[in-house]
């Protein structure tokens, strides 16, 4: 046995490299700026995210996303120089309420920059004009696509996917009854009516 381990090793020096695929997938940054509005209030938000295609085809997700910076902000076609001090005086004035709406949320930066995402040509012409982003889209949305997925890899597909679906559109009465392809096939036909 030692035998054969040495000779193994041996063929190890001057042997040449090989790579085989095992599993990898496509991720890429996309940032930019993007103009971001409620009502008469708006600003600009510098940003970068990393976007991948999901297990639905022409479906992109934002992975990852950070705001950089925001600027610009305008209020009634009016700019405000230091939107700090704006908020501050406004809190001063006893409308502090009033200065809480020149800001947004997180979900509502994300859903700017998906917005942005659609618009943006190069990636029309990679993932075609009708491609998706998810995190723009409802739950209903959602599931429609994984009930589709889980149809066209049924072999494939684990159960933590069969489940959801299944739980989302009641296929089964019991949790321990799993349905089969014939009834998700069924659904996407009563749903796609």
């Amino acid at each position: 046995m030692e035998q054969t381990i040495l000779e193994s090793l041996k063929g190890l020096e001057g042997s040449v490299v090989k790579g085989t695929n095992a599993s990898t997938y496509l991720t890429f940054n996309f940032s930019g700026s993007v103009k971001i509005e409620r009502g008469a209030f708006s600003m600009v938000l510098n940003f970068y995210s990393t976007l991948s295609e999901t297990k639905h085809k022409g479906v992109i997700s934002i992975e990852d996303w950070d705001i950089n910076e925001t600027e610009d902000y305008v209020l009634n076609g009016l700019p405000i120089d230091n939107i700090t001090s704006f908020k501050a005086k406004l809190t001063d004035w006893g409308v502090g309420s009033l200065g809480n709406k020149l800001q947004f949320t997180s979900a509502e930066e994300k859903t700017a920059i998906g917005m942005a995402i659609l618009e943006n040509d190069e990636l029309k012409r990679i993932f075609g004009k009708k491609f998706k982003v998810l995190d723009l889209l409802s739950v209903d949305e959602k599931m429609l696509l994984d009930l589709k997925y889980i149809i066209d890899n049924f072999d494939k597909c684990g159960d933590y996917i069969r489940n959801e679906v299944a739980k989302h559109y009641k296929l089964v009465a019991q949790p321990e009854i799993k349905p089969t392809l014939e009834e998700y096939q069924a659904k996407l036909v009563e749903l796609t009516k």
